[in-house]
């Protein structure tokens, strides 16, 4: 059982985490109790599945679920994205992160087999 929160997916999530909760300060009030405690509730989530797979001896269903539950999180801020509650830069970057640790959610999934 390795460290989970020394893996680089775990690490990535972790800055998923911070920059969501930074911009959650910077919405409007209509989408700061609503969606945004979704979706900072549900990127939580994310490490606590991280956990799981990486301390089972049967990863797979727990990166199953990992895998559709970071799915719903890329829906939600892809909502964020429709509705313009993020600027142009924010936007870029969380796409970058989503994709870096969709590759890497997929790299282990494939490892396991």
């Amino acid at each position: 059982m390795g460290l989970y929160d020394k893996t680089p997916v775990y690490l990535r999530m972790q800055e998923l985490i911070r920059l969501v909760y930074s911009l959650s300060t910077h919405v409007s009030r209509e989408y700061k109790y609503t969606l945004m405690q979704d979706i900072k509730r549900d990127v939580m989530n994310l490490t606590r599945y991280v956990f799981r797979a990486n301390t089972a001896d049967d990863k797979r269903p727990h990166l199953d679920q990992l895998a559709e539950e970071f799915e719903f999180v890329r829906m939600e801020l892809r909502l964020c994205f429709d509705l313009r509650l993020f600027g142009i830069e924010k936007q870029a970057q969380i796409i970058r992160l989503l994709d870096d640790i969709g590759r890497q959610i997929n790299g282990w999934r494939k490892s396991c087999k």
